[in-house]
């Protein structure tokens, strides 16, 4: 039982430098991943509109053509 002090106090650097370093590397991840997402959806969803008016423009075209 004198040991259990050791073991607390190891334990506890142990977690203290997990949320250093993987806890820094899963925060960086989960930022990029919202940032990408922030900063693509928007663009994938005008990429969709544009492609669909485009095509809904090349039929009305080929409706006279």
């Amino acid at each position: 039982m004198k040991f259990a002090p050791v073991i607390a106090s190891e334990r506890r650097e142990r977690s203290n430098l997990a949320l250093t370093t993987s806890g820094l590397r899963r925060q960086a991840q989960a930022f990029l991943a919202m940032t990408l997402i922030v900063f693509f959806a928007p663009a994938a969803y005008a990429a969709a509109v544009l492609m669909f008016r485009f095509t809904s423009f090349c039929v009305f075209i080929r409706s006279y053509v």
